[in-house]
């Protein structure tokens, strides 16, 4: 297919490695930036998006290889990540799903939309997803195959979101987070939240919000800001006073190193209870020994992702609906991409067909495509009388 750009989708996600892999290439957004900068070094990367969830880290990159070879790039862009993370070229290259062109978009539109996540039909990743867009909007690395292909992805994970199988079955981290707060016990409880201003803790406040005899206390940093009418702020050095008051202790932090590390929630922990940690991050946030604690529970990304086989099937019989729509979009976005550069790389000749006399084209048409090539624009222009 020749769209000038070839379009390069480098995949890390839950359906090829397991939660201990990913996180060694989990990115914060400071290196996100950092690694965006050094791609945009690489003269034939013109535009790249960086995507870094708790279940994928993935890079979007629309490449012009002109004359240098395609696995030389290639090498270049995976020594890059590699090196980011301080892990080996060949780990990185085995934990790594690679898709071109069609069918890079076309994961593309299936993360946005939330067919590709764990728990399907998620809400969550369409907005880290416009997050991770805005951010290379901001670092200047979105050019126009970039731009085209993410703008039409939003408004096609919002025609699926709209059939009625998401809106009746739809769910998301934030929902069986909540669920399992509420059911955590039937005694009005304290609930202790790290990395409230992100995605999923924002979420997870707004549906706890409503239940009276829930408290909710919020670690933050000065420089971030969380909803204050419902919830008590602390500043996040002092997190673990939260967590010695509370009952149900979550963290959804982007931070790279444990939020609450053993030894410090055992020193601080001096009223005994029952408390139920939920660790909702990638890297984990919480040292998992906490869970040696006495009464301590501990639950985590794999646990929740257990718990999404229900909600599977009865997704399923959306997910055909989903995929029509986003192979409609994709064959939309591709031609957009083809025909803009089209016009861009031969505006002689487009200037020249402003005055050509039909028959004659159609006749040089003739003369100059193969009999298959004919019959198919034979076939486009028998459309015109339908």
């Amino acid at each position: 297919m020749n769209i000038k750009n070839y379009l390069y989708a480098f995949v890390i996600s839950h359906k090829s490695v397991p939660q201990e892999i990913r996180q060694l290439f989990s990115l914060s957004q400071d290196e996100i930036k950092e690694l965006i900068a050094k791609f945009k070094q690489i003269y034939e990367i013109k535009g790249v998006v960086v995507l870094s969830t708790c279940n994928r880290t993935e890079f979007y990159f629309s490449l012009d290889f002109g004359h240098t070879r395609s696995s030389t790039i290639i090498s270049k862009i995976e020594q890059l990540i590699a090196d980011q993370k301080k892990q080996s070229i060949t780990l990185l290259r085995s934990s790594l799903l690679s898709y071109v062109d069609y069918n890079a978009i076309t994961h593309l539109y299936k993360v946005i939309s939330g067919l590709d996540s764990a728990i399907l039909g998620e809400n969550e990743i369409f907005q880290q997803v416009k997050e991770a867009y805005q951010l290379a909007k901001e670092c200047d690395s979105v050019d126009f195959s970039i731009n085209t292909i993410f703008q039409k992805g939003f408004s096609c994970a919002k025609e699926i979101k709209s059939c009625e199988e998401f809106k009746s079955h739809s769910t998301s981290y934030a929902t069986l987070i909540a669920s399992k707060i509420i059911h955590f016990s039937e005694q009005p409880k304290n609930v202790f939240i790290i990395g409230a201003s992100g995605v999923i803790g924002s979420q997870i406040i707004k549906k706890l919000s409503h239940y009276e005899n829930i408290n909710i206390l919020a670690a933050v940093h000065r420089h971030r800001s969380v909803n204050a009418h419902v919830v008590n702020l602390i500043d996040y050095d002092d997190r673990y006073t939260g967590i010695s008051w509370a009952d149900v202790i979550v963290s959804v932090s982007s931070s790279p190193h444990y939020t609450i590390t053993y030894n410090k929630a055992r020193e601080c922990l001096n009223n005994r209870k029952p408390r139920l940690f939920i660790d909702g991050a990638v890297p984990n946030d919480i040292d998992p020994m906490v869970k040696s604690l006495d009464q301590a529970q501990l639950i985590n990304l794999d646990y929740l992702n257990d718990l999404i086989d229900n909600n599977k099937q009865q997704l399923l019989s959306g997910v055909t609906k989903g995929e029509e729509i986003i192979e409609h979009a994709v064959d939309q976005v591709l031609k957009t991409i083809i025909f803009r550069n089209f016009i861009h790389d031969h505006k002689e000749l487009v200037d020249d067909l402003s005055s050509y006399d039909c028959n004659r084209l159609l006749y040089n048409l003739k003369d100059h495509a193969t009999a298959d090539e004919l019959m198919a624009i034979l076939s486009v222009l028998k459309k015109f009388n339908e």
